[in-house]
């Protein structure tokens, strides 16, 4: 069974990269670049891992990591 990779990246270069490479490498990848979407995404796509970075346009990527850890 692949690993799926949920990445939260708002800058789409960076996205872009991450998720090719990754799907290259044979994970199931899906990207957001806004934190309430990455939420969202994370109770639908059950990732094995989330790549955040800290930084978003509209959530604070710690306040995303905390919502994810609590639920």
């Amino acid at each position: 069974m692949n690993k799926k990779i949920l990445i939260v990246e708002d800058d789409l270069v960076t996205q872009a990269l991450l998720k090719k490479t990754l799907t290259n490498a044979g994970y199931i990848v899906d990207a957001t670049g806004e934190g309430k979407k990455a939420i969202q995404l994370a109770t639908e796509f059950c990732p094995d891992l989330v790549l955040l970075d800290g930084m978003l346009d509209d959530i604070d990527g710690n306040d995303v990591c905390d919502h994810l850890k609590s639920d």
